[in-house]
C-alpha cells in the first residue's frame, strides 16, 4: 500500500483497487460537500455519514445531548468536540474518514449535509410496493 500526505489534510493510502484517503480537518470535508465548486450543494454521487466510530473515532453525534458536554484531558483541560466522519464515493470505490475538531456552525453544516445524503439514497432506493400499501 501506498500512502502520502496531500492538501486540505488528505492522507492517500492506495491499494490495488481501490482508494481510502484519512481526513483531519473540517476544510477536506467542505472541500468536498460545501466548497465554491459545488456552490453549496450535494453531488449526489457522495454520501456523508457521521459518528460512523470504527478505530478512528466515536459513535458520538451533533445531534446527541450530550455531544456539546465538554470532555477532559488528563490534566483536566476541556477537548474540543469532534466527530466522526465517513464520505463514501460510490461511482469510484473510495472513501474519506476521520475524526474532526468541529464549531457549532461547522456541526449544523455537517448535520445538514448527512440529511441531503439519507434524502439522495432514499430517492435511489424506494420502498417497496408492499412496504406502501403497509403504511396507508
Amino acid at each position: 500500500m501506498v500512502e502520502y500526505r496531500g492538501p486540505n489534510g488528505f492522507v492517500w493510502r492506495r491499494g490495488t483497487h481501490y482508494e481510502n484517503i484519512a481526513i483531519d480537518s473540517f476544510a477536506a470535508v467542505e472541500g468536498v460537500f460545501g466548497s465554491d465548486d459545488h456552490d453549496g450543494e450535494l453531488y449526489e454521487g457522495n454520501w456523508l455519514f457521521l459518528g460512523t466510530s470504527g478505530v478512528h473515532g466515536t459513535y458520538a453525534h451533533p445531534n446527541d445531548p450530550d455531544f456539546w458536554d465538554p470532555d477532559v484531558d488528563g490534566e483536566g483541560k476541556p477537548l474540543p468536540p469532534m466527530v466522526t466522519v465517513l464520505i463514501v464515493f460510490p461511482r469510484i470505490v473510495s472513501m474519506r474518514y476521520g475524526h474532526i475538531e468541529v464549531t457549532r456552525e461547522q456541526a449544523a453544516k455537517l448535520v445538514e449535509w448527512e440529511r441531503r445524503t439519507a434524502e439522495e439514497i432514499a430517492s435511489r432506493n424506494p420502498a417497496p410496493a408492499s412496504a406502501e400499501k403497509e403504511e396507508r
